[in-house]
């Protein structure tokens, strides 16, 4: 069983968005629940059970997920963990009227007529992005649906960027366990440990999985987990301040040296070249 939430009780003087942080224990978990409105949410502390259309995942911090009205999800935060959730709630009017102006980009965010909407998962530098863009909706007024079209506009250019550099294009006859396994390899979590991840994440013996790569990538395990450390290092390198030797460490590499000399194998350049080049002067 499950509840409806409507927008007018969360909202009842005719807002356009609602932004929301608050902390969740235990005790005080998210019910499965359904909305007549729409919701964008992200973990920034704690890691909880999320129940979402029958299916269960673990988010942890930085798990952003697109909720459409239809969709039955709850939360349940991890043991005695405190969760700390931020959501960005508007009615399904602002919803029509972005994916009307914007069909391509919603439709990659929310997936309409897929079994869930998309998934992020954000780094520090990512969180603290997007908290700067929700501290914006908290301070403005919410009648006016400009803060809530940009706040929408720029994570869907999150989003894009994500996806682009995520993996090259599917051949559209290779497996799901395959695509799957190559979309999430791309996490930090996962390919900091390297192949082992990616065989985890795969679900089948490592010759099998390491045949049908190649076959419809035409690369190995260990050349898919570099690609997904190179692409992470490089938005690192472009978007933090953290020192070379940190990022080096969260791509899973011991040995800067080698990591210097994988850096300039993917981009031509050394890590901290590449960051002076991109640097806004």
């Amino acid at each position: 069983m499950h509840v409806l939430k409507c927008w007018t009780d969360i909202a009842p003087n005719g807002e356009l968005f609602r932004p929301v942080r608050d902390l969740y224990r235990r005790r005080r978990a998210l019910a499965l629940h359904c909305h007549d409105y729409v919701e964008i949410s992200w973990i920034d502390i704690g890691r909880a059970r999320h129940v979402l259309n029958g299916m269960e995942f673990t988010v942890e911090p930085g798990s952003l997920f697109f909720i459409r009205a239809p969709d039955v999800h709850g939360l349940w935060p991890l043991g005695v963990e405190t969760l700390g959730l931020t959501n960005i709630a508007f009615p399904s009017s602002v919803y029509e009227e972005l994916r009307r102006r914007y069909p391509t980009e919603m439709a990659a965010a929310f997936r309409d007529g897929e079994p869930f909407g998309a998934a992020l998962m954000l780094d520090a530098a990512g969180r603290r992005t997007i908290n700067t863009w929700a501290d914006e909706l908290f301070l403005a007024p919410r009648h006016g649906s400009l803060p809530i079209d940009r706040f929408v506009l720029n994570l869907l250019t999150l989003l894009h960027k994500q996806q682009a550099n995520a993996a090259a294009p599917a051949p559209p006859n290779a497996p799901d366990w395959l695509l799957r396994a190559r979309r999430d390899i791309q996490q930090p979590r996962h390919f900091a440990q390297g192949v082992r991840a990616f065989f985890r994440l795969a679900g089948c013996s490592r010759e099998h999985a390491s045949r049908e790569l190649r076959r419809h990538f035409g690369i190995t395990p260990s050349q898919c987990v570099m690609e997904a450390r190179m692409q992470f290092a490089a938005r690192r390198l472009e978007m933090s301040t953290r020192s070379i030797l940190d990022i080096s460490l969260d791509c899973g590499f011991r040995d800067l040296a080698h990591f210097y000399k994988a850096f300039r194998a993917a981009h031509g350049t050394t890590p901290r070249e590449f960051r002076m080049s991109h640097r806004i002067q």
